[in-house]
């Protein structure tokens, strides 16, 4: 089975309706499926007769790596967090990633639900692993559990800009030029 990942319009009532989630989720689909080889599945729960039904039988068929849901306006962050609430208990193990304006301008509204919402790190180089690494280090300075947190990385290796390269007996060791810190508290949390 190809890997695959879910990108999902949550349910809405029909008051809230609107279709400019569903375009942006088949942009993202095209690009996840042209530069990561990975087949996006997009479905979009608000023309399904049984939303929740849809959901649980392609969680079950399709198994998918990651869940994308769309939250597109601020009037879609409650049927966002419920979508959620459903794959979680689908697919606990699965993890549960959410974009859209909504996000973007709010972030905290997701980030206080990690037992919903997970987070994905793209790019395993210096800036992405710290951030990994610092959203652990704040949720056990608050006395919480960890959240789930996956780095993808395109390359073979960790390290982004930073890495040796070995080529026909001779060695490159690259390193970002991003080392001149300006505040000395950040270059030692570094």
């Amino acid at each position: 089975m190809k890997a695959s990942v879910l990108l999902a319009q949550p349910a809405s009532a029909p008051s809230r309706a609107q279709d400019f989630g569903v375009p942006h989720l088949l942009s993202l689909a095209g690009w996840i499926e042209r530069e990561c080889g990975v087949e996006a599945l997009v479905r979009d729960l608000r023309h399904e007769r049984d939303p929740d039904g849809e959901l649980v039988k392609v969680l079950a068929e399709a198994r998918p790596r990651l869940i994308g849901l769309s939250c597109y306006s601020s009037y879609d962050f409650t049927d966002t967090v419920e979508t959620a609430r459903r794959a979680r208990a689908a697919a606990p193990a699965t993890p549960i990633v959410v974009g859209g304006y909504h996000a973007s301008a709010r972030p905290e509204d997701f980030t206080s639900l990690p037992e919903l919402f997970d987070f994905v790190v793209v790019g395993a180089g210096v800036s992405g692993l710290s951030f990994a690494n610092w959203a652990r280090e704040q949720a056990a300075a608050q006395g919480n559990e960890p959240p789930s947190i996956l780095v993808i990385e395109r390359e073979r290796e960790p390290g982004g800009y930073c890495r040796t390269v070995k080529r026909h007996g001779f060695t490159w060791d690259y390193s970002g030029h991003f080392f001149h810190f300006r505040h000395p508290d950040l270059e030692a949390w570094m």
